[in-house]
Formats: C-alpha cells, sequence, structure tokens
C-alpha cells in the first residue's frame, strides 16, 4: 500500500468525465486497489466551488454534486490539518533556502 498526494484537479477529472485523462483515471484506480491519499486542508472547499461554479454553468444538476461528494467521502482521503502561520514560514523558509 502507498500514499501519494492529490489535488483537487485530478479529483474533478474524476466526477467530470470530459476532463478525465489515464493518469487521473490512475490515480482512481490506485485509491480503488488499496492505496490512500493526502489532500491539503483547503481541498473540500476548493472541489466544492469547482462543483458551485459547473451547477451556475449548467454544468450538472445539485443532486450529481451530493452524488460526487458520496462517491469522494468512500475513498481513502485523508484530509491534512492546516498550516499555523508559525508552520506556513517554516515551509515557506524551507522552500526559499531549498529552492537550488
Amino acid at each position: 500500500m502507498a500514499s501519494f498526494v492529490l489535488d483537487a484537479s485530478a479529483t474533478l477529472a474524476w466526477c467530470f468525465r470530459d476532463e478525465a485523462t489515464p493518469w487521473s483515471d490512475g490515480l482512481l484506480q490506485r485509491l480503488r486497489s488499496g492505496d490512500d491519499a493526502h489532500v491539503p486542508a483547503h481541498w473540500p472547499v476548493e472541489v466544492s466551488n469547482a462543483f458551485l461554479s459547473a451547477l451556475r454553468r449548467k454544468r450538472v444538476q445539485a443532486s450529481d454534486i451530493l452524488s460526487y461528494w458520496d462517491d469522494l467521502e468512500k475513498l481513502p482521503i485523508t484530509v491534512e490539518a492546516a498550516l499555523s502561520p508559525p508552520e506556513a514560514k517554516a515551509v515557506l523558509d524551507l522552500a526559499i533556502t531549498s529552492r537550488f
């Protein structure tokens, strides 16, 4: 069993099949086969915002969105805690000092 980091764009490709790629489908298959994923604290809001945008554009129905979330909740996805300001500063410092 392996873990990987997942972002909203890959997640949304599972819901909007016209956005699916072999790569995004492979990630979903990994989750269904026993791997697990970690997502940043803002992932649920980012995914929800994309769903609302799709609803406003009449790309989906409200019932579709609720069904998508039902499906996502069944997957082994761990939402990581948000960083505190000191933690964010430490990550930023690490990124700055190790950029080369």
